[in-house]
């Protein structure tokens, strides 16, 4: 009875590290990736987002970085899942409006999809 009970405890416990081990939701995501795109870690907003978002980043970096710092802490208020895309909705702490984020799932992990056009600093 006694081993019944280890090897049920076992189980239950490496079932729960699986679950708790997946990649992170696309809240959690764009949460990361504004986070470090406002410390300027460069390095861990390539981890949160596509190619093609760290290229159009890359080169405005010097003028993104210190105006993500000033919208303050970030906050995702809601998600939208569709298939291999998400949009999530995103608070700041020194913002009054909220900021749409689009994501897409790439080798079954969520990336931010933003891409920034020089000439306006706007995204997608």
């Amino acid at each position: 009875m006694k081993r019944i009970l280890t090897f049920s405890c076992f189980f239950g416990l490496i079932g729960f590290f699986a679950v708790g081990c997946g990649s992170p939701s696309p809240s959690k995501v764009a949460e990361r990736f504004y986070e470090a795109l406002a410390k300027g870690d460069m390095e861990t907003v390539g981890k949160y987002s596509t190619g093609e978002t760290i290229s159009s980043l890359a080169p405005l970096i010097s003028k993104v970085q210190p105006m993500v710092a000033a919208y303050g802490k970030g906050k995702a208020v809601s998600q939208e899942i569709d298939g291999d895309e998400a949009v999530v909705v995103m608070k700041f702490s020194n913002q009054e409006d909220t900021e749409e984020i689009h994501l897409v799932k790439v080798n079954g992990k969520w990336k931010v999809d933003e891409t920034l056009d020089s000439s306006s600093g706007s995204g997608k």
